[in-house]
């Protein structure tokens, strides 16, 4: 079978651990950038392949009985916690999806749309980064495949409660909903600058049109 590996270095995962450049670089300079402790900590798990294959395989399961998606098999015997390798796939881009007729456009959308809502509200269980890179189109088999899962997250009921309220005051243009939903949400942390907040609210209130 064709295997695509992927693996991080002792160097990478050691200096994501040790090093204090989030803070220096980011947290310093840029005031409307999110926690640089959080930055850290997302950046270590994706260095971490055990976990990302333990998640991997839980997405497989999830969705086998979807026709419309497919997550790559891992190949264990190959893998460890520096090494990760899953089957070999082939498929367009997104970008390359967009230059196609609407009509396979739109499905696609409509699918990545049905598979957030599923993620979020059914599985409470979220592949969190939104990286296009991370979706590919096969166009003989008419599924998407579905790449990357280091930074895959668990949610209870009340997270999507909350997120349901988000989305409502995003819809209806309230701030302060927004706001009180995000932080329950654990989205904001309290800490953020006055510019974090209206960027924030900006940004809901945009997707909410």
């Amino acid at each position: 079978i064709p295997v695509s590996p992927r693996a991080s270095t002792p160097t990478s995962r050691t200096s994501v651990a040790s090093s204090r450049w989030p803070e220096s670089c980011l947290g310093a300079s840029m005031s409307t950038m999110p926690s640089p402790r959080y930055a850290k900590v997302e950046l270590a798990a994706e260095c971490e392949y055990e976990g990302e294959a333990r998640h991997q395989e839980a997405f497989a399961a999830l969705l086998a009985d979807d026709a419309h998606f497919h997550v790559p098999a891992v190949i264990r015997e190959l893998s460890s916690s520096r090494v990760l390798s899953s089957e070999f796939v082939e498929g367009l881009t997104i970008g390359e999806v967009a230059q196609l007729d609407d009509a396979t456009r739109n499905r696609v959308a409509r699918r990545l749309l049905r598979l957030c809502l599923r993620e979020l509200f059914e599985f409470r269980y979220m592949q969190t980064d939104p990286n296009w890179s991370n979706f590919l189109y096969e166009p003989d088999t008419d599924k998407l495949i579905l790449l990357d899962f280091g930074a895959s997250h668990r949610y209870d009921a009340a997270f999507g409660d909350h997120y349901l309220r988000l989305v409502y005051g995003s819809a209806i243009g309230d701030r302060d909903m927004i706001l009180r939903a995000s932080l329950r949400m654990g989205v904001l942390t309290g800490d953020e600058s006055q510019e974090m907040l209206d960027a924030h609210t900006h940004a809901a209130m945009i997707v909410g049109e």
